[in-house]
């Protein structure tokens, strides 16, 4: 391990006891204070966010990002940033800056509903995401295990990976899936604020992001105020809210709920959907009281349409339950525990969720549309980054047969659309063939087997 009193080169690997942290040389002071000193309050981080670390950061920003309300894209934010960032970062630091508003528009999703999505001013974008690079060095320290969305070096396939343990490893049986209803449109600012002083008392910290909590909203060409919740797209939402569920969830039940449990217990949190595993029962269904209870005190809550209480196992026969419910839904995936093939044990299969399947497959039959006339070859590299795309995600043990559907599907989109280019005949699906092998369109292939599992564990 490398001795954290030396501070790292360049891009060099940062190892902390609970694994691997890329950090900054400037803020590697930072989370080395923030992990040997855990009540520790910083006083002095805005310096941080320097002109260089906000420049990055709007260079971080997809080329493609919408502008905000004041119409300037990323490449003009770019190129003017030299007199534009000084007097919005001169502002802050005389904690004299007044967030702008950003633009709500909705998109899909696959439920039929719309989400909310707000569009900020780039630059103010690029102001965020500075000061979420240096938050990070503080919160990466204080974070638990349990918590694996929207933070460094971990993934969804971590998540469902230690899920998997749970259940091999641990004995758990029981799960409960929580949805949170509309969590980032009524996270609580007051608590928001408190939690943000146990590590913070720099105080054009704290004004900034307060500043930033209660900008308004431009919708329909009205403004709508800002009393609760934090905008989805700005570039600091993910993070304050994942310090939000630190405080209300993470530590409450690493303290407080499992060391009572009668039998062992493990939450798995990716932003805010969560499942809270048991090796008991009666744990399951008390816990699932207290929780309401305490969601309640952070003005939280539970949407009950969307959470359910699971036992997993494979049917037997004679079993009279036998249309309860069987999988659990997590990150894109349901879940199931199958019989080996041998009959003698249980395996955990994932299985890719219908609706995300028919959601890309939507997205892919307007895009080809939109693609008829182009050559063959341009419409097989975006056919095959969007496959390849698709097995590097839902690419999990037991779940080959949805990859094949998927791929399938993707092929008869492709197959129709190319027949309509045609005047004389269809396409048959011996041409599709020919041109799968000439086009080298991508095959199916598991990226996460059985055998590889273990190593996205953490715990």
């Amino acid at each position: 391990m490398k001795d954290l009193n030396q501070p790292p080169v360049g891009d060099e690997k940062v190892v902390f006891d609970d694994g691997v942290y890329y950090s900054d040389p400037k803020l590697y002071s930072i989370a080395q204070k923030a992990k040997s000193l855990p009540l520790e309050k910083f006083s002095n981080l805005f310096h941080h966010v320097d002109e260089e670390r906000v420049k990055k950061a709007i260079a971080n920003i997809n080329r493609r990002s919408a502008s905000g309300p004041d119409e300037i894209n990323v490449k003009m934010a770019i190129n003017h940033s030299d007199w534009l960032l000084p007097k919005h970062l001169d502002a802050i630091h005389k904690r004299k800056y007044e967030a702008p508003q950003s633009r709500r528009v909705f998109i899909p999703k696959t439920n039929g509903d719309k989400r909310p999505l707000s569009i900020g001013n780039v630059v103010d974008r690029g102001i965020q995401g500075a000061l979420r690079e240096v938050l990070e060095h503080i919160y990466e320290q204080d974070f638990l295990n349990s918590s694996f969305g929207f933070r460094p070096k971990r993934s969804a396939h971590n998540a469902l990976a230690t899920f998997n343990h749970g259940i091999r490893n641990e004995n758990l049986k029981y799960f409960l899936e929580v949805d949170l209803e509309n969590f980032f449109g009524t996270i609580n600012h007051r608590w928001l604020m408190k939690f943000l002083g146990h590590r913070i008392s720099d105080k054009r910290v704290l004004t900034v992001i307060k500043s930033w909590l209660e900008a308004g909203i431009i919708e329909e060409g009205k403004v709508i105020k800002n009393d609760v919740g934090t905008a989805q797209g700005g570039s600091i939402s993910p993070l304050l809210a994942n310090i939000y569920l630190h405080y209300v969830l993470d530590i409450w039940f690493e303290k407080k709920i499992k060391p009572r449990m009668k039998g062992r217990s493990r939450l798995i949190r990716y932003a805010d959907d969560f499942v809270v595993s048991f090796e008991n029962e009666n744990d399951c269904t008390e816990f699932k009281a207290l929780l309401n209870a305490r969601l309640n005190q952070f003005e939280l809550k539970i949407n009950d349409s969307k959470t359910h209480v699971t036992k997993l196992g494979p049917p037997k026969a004679g079993d009279r339950d036998g249309n309860r419910r069987r999988h659990v839904s997590l990150l894109g995936f349901k879940i199931f525990l199958a019989n080996t093939r041998s009959g003698n044990g249980a395996k955990i299969v994932y299985k890719t969720n219908g609706k995300k399947i028919s959601q890309s497959l939507t997205l892919i039959k307007e895009k080809l549309w939109k693609m008829m006339h182009l050559p063959v070859e341009y419409q097989a590299r975006y056919l095959n980054s969007v496959i390849r795309g698709h097995l590097n995600y839902f690419g999990m043990p037991g779940n080959g047969s949805s990859l094949v559907r998927f791929r399938n599907m993707v092929m008869e989109l492709w197959r129709r659309m190319l027949s309509r280019r045609s005047q004389v005949s269809k396409v048959s699906w011996d041409e599709m063939d020919r041109l799968k092998i000439q086009l080298e369109i991508v095959p199916i292939k598991i990226k996460i087997p059985y055998g590889k599992l273990s190593s996205f564990v953490i715990v």
